[in-house]
Order: structure tokens, then C-alpha cells, then sequence
């Protein structure tokens, strides 16, 4: 049925995103390890050419809400 058939799609698309999440960050780990002809060789076409050292990473995360920001949000969430 196409329910059926949609329920596939997704869940395969799901998997095959968490895969190239996985992927990426292997291919990260290889380049901050000093493997870029590894990297390259996991990479493949799937991400073009990477970067060749040195290169630098900035890595920026959302402050936590703090006071009323924190009760508004909890209170939205209930």
C-alpha cells in the first residue's frame, strides 16, 4: 500500500542521513588525527574536495535561557 511504501521511504531516509552524519564525523575525526589522504579516500565524492591543513575549526552553541526565559519555555512545553 502506499502507506506502507511511505513509512519505507522514511525510515531509509532517516538511516541513511544518521549514516552520512556518522560518516562526516569520521571523516572529521581522521582530519584532526593528521589522516587526510584517509579522510579523502572515506570522503570520496561525496563531500568534493576537503580542506588541507592547517585548517581551523569553530565550533559555536546557543546559550542556556536563563530566569524567565527558562519558566517560559518549561510552561510552553507542558
Amino acid at each position: 500500500s502506499a502507506v506502507a511504501l511511505l513509512t519505507l521511504t522514511t525510515a531509509r531516509s532517516r538511516s541513511l542521513q544518521g549514516a552520512e552524519q556518522r560518516l562526516g564525523a569520521a571523516v572529521l575525526r581522521m582530519l584532526l588525527a593528521g589522516q587526510p589522504d584517509h579522510a579523502r579516500a572515506v570522503a570520496g565524492d561525496l563531500y568534493g574536495g576537503l580542506l588541507d591543513a592547517p585548517f581551523r575549526l569553530l565550533i559555536a552553541e546557543a546559550a542556556a535561557p536563563a530566569g524567565s526565559e527558562l519558566l517560559t519555555e518549561t510552561m510552553e512545553a507542558a
